[in-house]
């Protein structure tokens, strides 16, 4: 899952994807796109392509 995304958000080689697990706490898909994130936020030009936070859908009215 992190070499896909590292590939598919153009963050660099797959072999990135070492890096990435690396620099990861915990091996959940939250904690991958947090890495990614950052990575995409240090890097030159490279942006995330991936959903901000997921919301929770809300009742009307609240």
């Amino acid at each position: 899952m992190i070499a896909c995304q590292v590939f598919d958000n153009g963050l660099g080689d797959v072999r990135q994807a070492r890096g990435v697990w690396q620099l990861m706490k915990e091996p959940t898909r939250e904690e991958v796109i947090r890495v990614l994130r950052m990575k995409a936020k240090y890097s030159a030009g490279a942006e995330l392509r991936m959903p901000k936070k997921e919301k929770v859908a809300r009742m009307p009215g609240l």
